[in-house]
C-alpha cells in the first residue's frame, strides 16, 4: 500500500512557493515550473529579489552563456556574501530572538539556536579564522559530521571570503588526504569524534 502525505492548506498558503505563484499569477505549480524552464532568465532574475537576497553590487546580467551552457556565468557583475545573507541579514531585520533552527543529536541532545546566537558563533569563528591567516580565496576543509559547528565553520569561512570545502566524515584517511590536496586546502576544521549508530566514532584520531 502506498501512502501519500498532503500538507495542510494553511501550510501551503503560507509557503514561499505559493506566495510567489500568487504574485505572478500562476494557477498551478506545474505552470510555474514550465515558465521557469522556458524563460529561465525571468525566473532566476526575479527569484533573488523575491527571496530578499541583499546584493553588495547588483548584477548587470542574469546569465551569460556565450562560452556554452557548460560554462554558464550567473549574475555577472553582482557581488554578495552568502554568510551575510544567511546570518547577518535576519538579525538586521529584527529576528535576533527568533529560532533559526533546532539540532537533535543521535544521543538525544537538543540544541536550539536563535538567529542572534547563531550569528555570535559564526562571528567568533570568523574572527578566529582571520587570526590564523585565512583570507580571500583560501580553502578551508571541513572534515566533520552534520552538526551545528560544521555549519558555523562553513559560514564563517565564507564570511571572511574563504572557500569552504566540506569532506564527508565517513571517508577514510587516504580519501580525506586526497581531497585536501586536490582542493589545495591550507586549513582543516575537524572534531574529536561523534556518535554514529550508538557508537563513538573517533574522527580526529583517524586523520
Amino acid at each position: 500500500m502506498v501512502y501519500k502525505w498532503f500538507p495542510p492548506r494553511d501550510l501551503v498558503y503560507s509557503s514561499n512557493v505559493y506566495m510567489f505563484m500568487e504574485k505572478y499569477g500562476f494557477k498551478s505549480y506545474s505552470d510555474l515550473v514550465r515558465r521557469s524552464v522556458e524563460d529561465y532568465r525571468w525566473f532566476w532574475g526575479n527569484l533573488p529579489g523575491w527571496l530578499g537576497v541583499e546584493w553588495f553590487r547588483e548584477p548587470r546580467e542574469v546569465v551569460d552563456l556565450s562560452r556554452g551552457i557548460e560554462w554558464a556565468q550567473w549574475y555577472r557583475g553582482g557581488l554578495l556574501n552568502l554568510a551575510y545573507n544567511v546570518v547577518d541579514r535576519p538579525v538586521k531585520l529584527g529576528y535576533s530572538g527568533k529560532e533559526a533552527f533546532t539540532w537533535v543529536g543521535e544521543d538525544g541532545s537538543v540544541r536550539v539556536y536563535t538567529y542572534g546566537e547563531f550569528k555570535d558563533e559564526v562571528d567568533r569563528f570568523a574572527a578566529y579564522l582571520k587570526e590564523v591567516g585565512v583570507g580571500r580565496g583560501d580553502v578551508v576543509s571541513i572534515y566533520a559530521p552534520m552538526m551545528p559547528e560544521s555549519v558555523v565553520a562553513m559560514l564563517a569561512t565564507i564570511k571572511v571570503s574563504g572557500v569552504a570545502s566540506p569532506i564527508f566524515s565517513g571517508f577514510a584517511p587516504p580519501a580525506v588526504a586526497e581531497r585536501i590536496v586536490l582542493a589545495e586546502s591550507r586549513f582543516l576544521v575537524t572534531v574529536d569524534g561523534y556518535y554514529r549508530r550508538g557508537s563513538i566514532v573517533k574522527l580526529k584520531g583517524s586523520c
